[in-house]
């Protein structure tokens, strides 16, 4: 009797377990950031840019989805991508979204509907950049002043399915300044050549012997994010043959670039 007794039970306890593990496995997923893609890149890098509505009428068949969007895209003239995608309603898989806001943008930008705008950076950034140039020896008093490294301070974002040490494009992200693409054919080039550029610029050192004020003005802007603590992301957005390294980062500086930074 006292047998039976136990061995029923057992079933009991592996229906509780069994629920637990469901229970936790859901609020992982629950709780699990989405996979960065190359998507994800692109709108991470346009989030803040203003949009401008170019036609007055919508270019997409009604009671679509797509038609939902481009109604709601259509009352952002002058407003941040950021705004149009908040009003999607909700993440994907949420019951309440009622469009794609990548898929609206695409179709938008193929049709001529919208474009995006560098957004207006704040007063204290209007100033011209390239005045950055903060000795950390001074001469005077002896005085020392010390920044932090370039790459103790940005965020490293790699999308999906990329790889770092393979030849491709990535985009230095700069926020309240702009947005900077440059091509790569080895990994030194955007994870340590910007970091020492950077440091001899605030250390009021010469560019190259052979060329000693030939900072660009994506460096000036960096120096500038660094001192002023602005939110700086390197973002490693895809991979292509080195044969089509030009043409995939002009196709990007004109579709993500802002803030004259490739200039």
């Amino acid at each position: 009797m006292l047998r039976d007794a136990s061995m029923s039970t057992v079933p009991t306890l592996l229906i509780f377990y069994v629920a637990a593990v469901e229970v936790f496995l859901a609020t992982v997923h629950k709780e699990m950031p989405p996979q960065f893609t190359m998507e994800s890149a692109k709108m991470s890098l346009r989030v803040d840019r203003i949009i401008t509505i170019l036609k007055p009428s919508i270019p997409v068949r009604e009671g679509t989805r797509l038609y939902t969007g481009f109604e709601e895209l259509s009352t952002c003239n002058g407003k941040t991508y950021g705004h149009f995608r908040s009003l999607c309603g909700g993440p994907v898989g949420h019951k309440g979204r009622r469009f794609s806001p990548s898929a609206v943008w695409k179709s938008a930008e193929a049709c001529g509907f919208a474009r995006l705008e560098d957004a207006i950076p704040s007063r204290t950034l209007q100033n011209d950049i390239h005045d950055v140039c903060v000795a950390t020896n001074s001469q005077q008093d002896n005085a020392t002043t010390h920044f932090q490294a370039l790459n103790d301070v940005r965020q490293l974002i790699v999308a999906d399915g990329v790889s770092i040490d393979l030849p491709g494009i990535y985009a230095w992200k700069i926020d309240g300044i702009g947005i900077y693409v440059g091509k790569y054919t080895r990994k030194s080039r955007p994870l340590r050549e910007y970091n020492k550029n950077v440091r001899h610029l605030l250390n009021g050192e010469m560019y190259r012997p052979q060329n000693p004020t030939g900072f660009r003005r994506v460096h000036h802007a960096l120096a500038r994010a660094v001192t002023d603590g602005l939110r700086i992301e390197l973002h490693i957005l895809e991979n292509c043959s080195p044969e089509n390294l030009n043409a995939r980062e002009q196709h990007l500086i004109s579709t993500i670039a802002c803030g004259n930074l490739n200039g």
